[in-house]
């Protein structure tokens, strides 16, 4: 079984509103809203094969000293094929796409998440509870700061992200659209106007769309559906093709109930060159995670990878990570490289 990919990452039960601990505005501000209108492009313009780009300049630095805040500003692009079975056991395959632009800034470290580095990745653990919204007390109710206006160009039709009353943006999701194709020489820019954060401006190529050849899912001894069975105290090594010159970023997520109205989310994120082709999430970070079947007792761990480009943008005391992303896709049947995860 595939599991749902969507630029955020993020496993939840079907139905839970999510209230982030502590008004975690950085994770919440990553929901993403589907658009009234496709403002991608639609189909390719050719059925050939090519490669992207390298990554563009960095964008305007206004100020030389250390920033102390943190902003993101990221645009995924997919095309895949996806495969559907009807009632009756008949599998068709067609062309699928998925397009995101989303935005958010935080101004001081997320209370409920912690972040560090161990043998090379990334881990993030982030602990959350989630229920109605409308009846849980002491959450403050905070404006976030924003950039005003982030227009996003390049592609047959700009879009524009504009943040609420807020300051939360409302991002943009289709999944019938996309923002670049392999084999088309495409430059992404983005223009904030500025307001708490300051007026930024970035430019950058798209990146390659991977593909993962290994490790590839197989079906579980006893029938069922198909899925990632992985050992918590061995290694998982990847081998990709077709990145070009972007990074690749292979991670495992895993979210396991810490009670009734409450989870943890644990992210491990390891990022190679695109040109050395493998890489590894070692086994001391594995044996970290719970062991158990996904979608058994709260537990969902998911495998995933994909490219990106980045060039951080300095405005005043403003980091910001600004990237162009794509999610990688299967060799052996073009999908997107997602899958739920046995460990044991």
């Amino acid at each position: 079984m595939r599991a749902p990919l969507h630029s955020a990452w993020l496993l939840l039960p079907l139905g839970a509103a999510l209230v982030v601990a502590c008004n975690d505005a950085d994770d919440s501000a990553s929901g993403l809203t589907h658009s009234a209108s496709d403002t991608g492009d639609a189909g390719p313009p050719d059925g050939s094969p090519g490669k992207g780009g390298e990554p563009g300049a960095a964008g305007d630095e206004h100020n030389a000293a250390a920033p102390t805040k943190k902003g993101s500003v990221v645009v995924l692009s997919d095309n895949y094929i996806m495969t559907t079975t009807t009632s009756s056991g008949t599998a068709s395959r067609s062309q699928a796409y998925e397009s995101s632009f989303t935005a958010s800034f935080v101004e001081a470290p997320l209370p409920s998440c912690e972040e560090h580095e161990s043998s090379g990745c990334t881990v993030r653990t982030c602990n959350y509870t989630y229920g109605n919204p409308s009846s849980d007390a002491g959450i403050p109710v905070v404006r976030l700061p924003h950039a005003g206006g982030i227009r996003l160009s390049g592609m047959s039709t700009p879009i524009t992200l504009t943040p609420t009353s807020s300051g939360l943006y409302a991002n943009y999701f289709s999944q019938n659209s996309t923002f670049w194709y392999e084999g088309v020489d495409r430059t992404l820019t983005i223009d904030a106007e500025g307001a708490d954060v300051p007026e930024f401006h970035g430019s950058l190529r798209a990146p390659n769309q991977a593909v993962i050849m290994k490790p590839l899912p197989a079906p579980l001894p006893s029938g069922g559906s198909t899925r990632m069975q992985f050992a918590r105290d061995s290694s998982i090594d990847f081998e990709w093709a077709n990145a070009g010159p972007a990074q690749v970023d292979v991670s495992l997520s895993q979210q396991a109930s810490t009670g009734p109205s409450s989870f943890r989310l644990v992210t491990i994120t390891c990022t190679f060159a695109g040109a050395a082709r493998t890489g590894s999430i070692p086994a001391v970070l594995l044996s970290t995670l719970v062991a158990g079947t996904s979608e058994q007792g709260g537990l969902y761990t998911t495998v995933r990878a994909k490219t990106h480009v980045a060039s951080p943008i300095v405005a005043g005391d403003w980091a910001i990570d600004w990237r162009l992303e794509s999610n990688a896709k299967s060799s052996d049947d073009s999908s997107l490289y997602s899958y739920l995860v046995n460990l044991r």
